[in-house]
C-alpha cells in the first residue's frame, strides 16, 4: 500500500526569505523617503522662518516698539551673511546709520536666529541688476516700509527688490524669500 503524503502547513525557508526581503526594501524607501521629506521641512521652515523676521523687523519699525530704553532712531533691521550663512540678526538701530553695530544697537530679543541643520544662505540678490551681496543690512526706518539696503557705510539703495537663497546642503535644493523694496512686502517663492 502506498503512503499518502500529508499535506504541508507552513511556508518553505525560501519563501520565508523573499518575503522578508520584501519587507525590508519596503522599509528602506519609506525611511529614505521620510528623511528626504524632514530636509525638505528644515528647508521649507527657514525660508518661513527669515520672511517672517523680515516682516517682523517691519513691523516694529512700523509700531515705534520701545526697545531698552527708548524707541531706535533708525528704525529695526535684520542683518545677513554668507559668510556666516547659517544664521542672522535682528537689531534695533539705535545710531541711526542703518547697520548693524555690536557696540551701540541692540539685537532684538537678544539673540542670533540660526536657520535649520544643514540650511544656508548662498545668495543676496537685487534683482534690477542681479547684483549679488556677501553681507546685508535690511532696515526698516520708522514708520515707512520701504527698507534701506545697506552694505557697510553705503545705505544709498532703497525701493530695490531683493531675492534670498536659501539652500539644504545634502538636498541640494533651493527656497527663495523676495522682499519687494516698494511695500516691504514678503514673499515665499
Amino acid at each position: 500500500m502506498l503512503e499518502q503524503k500529508k499535506p504541508r502547513n507552513g511556508f518553505t525557508l525560501t519563501e520565508l526569505l523573499v518575503v522578508i526581503l520584501i519587507v525590508g526594501m519596503l522599509a528602506t524607501i519609506v525611511i529614505i523617503d521620510f528623511r528626504r521629506g524632514k530636509m525638505r521641512d528644515d528647508l521649507r521652515y527657514s525660508a518661513q522662518q527669515l520672511a517672517a523676521s523680515l516682516q517682523e523687523a517691519q513691523n516694529l519699525a512700523m509700531t515705534g516698539r520701545v526697545t531698552g530704553s527708548d524707541v531706535p532712531e533708525g528704525g529695526y533691521g535684520i542683518v545677513l551673511d554668507t559668510v556666516e550663512p547659517s544664521e542672522f540678526k535682528i537689531f534695533a538701530d539705535q545710531d541711526n546709520n542703518h547697520i548693524y553695530e555690536a557696540g551701540s544697537d541692540d539685537l532684538v530679543e537678544g539673540e542670533t536666529i540660526m536657520l535649520a541643520d544643514r540650511v544656508t544662505l548662498i545668495e543676496i540678490e537685487k534683482v534690477a541688476d542681479g547684483s549679488n551681496f556677501s553681507h546685508l543690512n535690511i532696515t526698516f526706518p520708522l514708520l515707512e516700509h520701504s527698507p534701506f539696503l545697506c552694505q557697510e557705510a553705503d545705505c544709498s539703495d532703497q525701493g530695490f527688490d531683493l531675492l534670498l537663497t536659501l539652500e539644504h546642503s545634502t538636498l541640494a535644493e533651493t527656497k527663495q524669500v523676495k522682499l519687494y523694496g516698494l511695500t516691504g512686502q514678503v514673499e515665499l517663492l
